[in-house]
């Protein structure tokens, strides 16, 4: 590393190449991270009876239709940090079986936190 002008930093190439490989790095851990916490949605509400049909985490889109699930590309940076989708197959204790869907994700990543913790 060398100090160049006023305020300015020169990074040698293995250097440049490792705070890249660093910052991928934590990327692909955040995608992870939103990923079990979208999971987790998606579990909470099977567990009660909820049927999945969307999981957005980053770039990836996996959609269900008639024919099963597709992978799609996520085009919307408004979705960019993550959705699950689910939908109840009755109307009976909606209330509870809805909030036990949406806590699965905040389980799933206190979960997640525990286990690196560990």
């Amino acid at each position: 590393m060398r100090a160049g002008g006023a305020g300015s930093l020169q990074l040698d190439l293995w250097q440049l190449a490792l705070v890249i490989a660093f910052c991928l790095l934590a990327l692909l851990l955040v995608l992870l991270v939103l990923l079990a916490h979208e999971v987790g949605h998606l579990v909470g509400g099977r567990l009660v009876g909820f049927r999945a049909f969307l999981l957005i985490v980053g770039p990836l889109r996996l959609e269900k239709s008639e024919s099963g699930w597709g992978m799609h590309l996520n085009t919307s940076l408004a979705l960019f940090g993550g959705l699950a989708g689910s939908a109840a197959t009755d109307a009976r204790d909606l209330k509870r079986r809805t909030a036990v869907m949406v806590a699965g994700g905040p389980v799933a990543s206190v979960v997640l936190a525990l286990g690196a913790w560990l």
